[in-house]
């Protein structure tokens, strides 16, 4: 980050702090929030690094659209299973909640009939429709509860009912956040009259179209961290907020990656919250901004690398298999059971049965088995046992030897 801290001017410019200070929050590229933290009005500096940022982000979007063109929709259906998944363990490990990739995959795959009061049903249902943007814009603080009692509710019922909210819409008690040693590094606002005032005031940031969508939603999300307003679940639902908001201006697949990218750097991330609150940072939010784009931009980058690294890998499968054909070592209607396979192996989270391969082949599952049944006499495919059922896998090295 290029961008000089305020609270590292404090120590190595003192002189100048105050001017440097007064110049950034009066400056023409800045905007005012008009929620006071630690005493001083929050604001940001809209400067060339966050604009560069912005362009950087945006291009990165049109790469992973132009790598996603290129896959097949088997591929990036389960790719984004797979995502989904990834990233609701991600949100919950962040935050100490105990789940299993399992347990996840499970409601994923049986969303339609599996029951809503399932642990994750709702927060998975809410990440799961993402790329149809069927949700409703935040345009009040009974938006924010509706989305709690959707994805949160039910969840933190089971764990503890004590850490529901209590009050008018959220909670009207005090919350403290602590750090991995337990020190309390944060409190959040109190009391609701409190919490509602400055969420309302984050709500109206959020919908101020008059400053970057990308930049209103890194500044709701540390107003949201910072207000701090239920008793559990804020930090899933942050994140879960954002990526809502992000799949309005970037590729949904974004949206699937935000939890599972600040995973890989925890430390930073809660870095970012705590160097933007100190009081001599005099709450300058453009650090928070730079910091939160940087990991828009890790989220794309490694969901470009990861779609073109399966993507050589099925198109030089893809060819093999066809070699098969042309050197009459199989008939073609077997062809597209492999791809699939091959598709289900590099691309999803759980192998395919009967069901799922007579449903993307469009054939009979009876004519599935018959096919399963010679790809795996010829060494092409190995079966498996899921539970009581059997599922299938590419056998690699077979298809390495054509």
């Amino acid at each position: 980050m290029d961008y000089k801290l305020l609270s590292s001017l404090y120590y190595s410019n003192n002189d100048k702090y105050n001017e440097i200070y007064i110049k950034r929050f009066e400056s023409e590229s800045s905007y005012h929030f008009g929620i006071d933290i630690n005493g001083k009005e929050a604001f940001m500096i809209i400067n060339n690094e966050i604009l560069n940022q912005v362009s950087d982000i945006h291009k990165l979007d049109k790469m992973l659209i132009k790598t996603k063109a290129l896959l097949p929709p088997i591929a990036l259906q389960e790719y984004k299973k797979k995502c989904i998944i990834d990233e609701i363990k991600a949100t919950n490990d962040i935050e100490s909640v105990y789940s299993t990739r399992k347990e996840i995959s499970e409601i994923i795959t049986n969303l339609e009939s599996i029951s809503d009061k399932k642990r994750f049903y709702g927060i998975i249902k809410k990440y799961e429709l993402l790329d149809k943007n069927e949700y409703s814009d935040i345009s009040n603080c009974q938006d924010i509860r509706n989305i709690y009692d959707e994805t949160m509710f039910r969840d933190i019922e089971l764990s503890d009912k004590e850490d529901l909210p209590d009050g008018k819409i959220f909670r009207k008690d005090k919350v403290w956040v602590n750090n991995k040693h337990q020190k309390t590094v944060h409190t959040g606002l109190y009391p609701e009259d409190k919490i509602i005032e400055a969420m309302d005031k984050a709500i109206s940031v959020l919908n101020n179209e008059s400053i970057n969508f990308l930049v209103r939603i890194a500044v709701f999300h540390y107003l949201f961290e910072y207000i701090h307003p239920f008793y559990d679940g804020n930090g899933r639902m942050g994140r879960l907020i954002s990526s809502m908001l992000m799949t309005k201006e970037l590729d949904s697949f974004v949206a699937y990656r935000l939890s599972y990218t600040i995973l890989k750097d925890k430390d930073k991330y809660y870095k970012s919250f705590n160097i933007t609150g100190d009081k001599k940072n005099l709450s300058d939010l453009t650090p928070f901004v730079i910091y939160f784009f940087e990991f828009i931009k890790k989220s794309i980058r490694s969901l470009i690398e990861g779609l073109i690294y399966r993507a050589d890998k099925l198109s030089f499968y893809g060819d093999k298999i066809y070699d098969l054909v042309n050197k009459n070592y199989l008939d073609e209607k077997y062809i597209d059971i492999l791809y699939i396979l091959i598709q289900n192996n590099l691309f999803g989270e759980t192998l395919f049965g009967v069901s799922e391969l007579a449903l993307h082949s469009k054939c009979g599952e009876t004519t599935v088995r018959k096919f399963i049944r010679k790809l795996t006499e010829e060494g092409y495919v190995k079966k498996e046992k899921d539970g009581k059922r059997y599922v299938f896998d590419i056998i690699y090295d077979k298809l390495d030897n054509i």
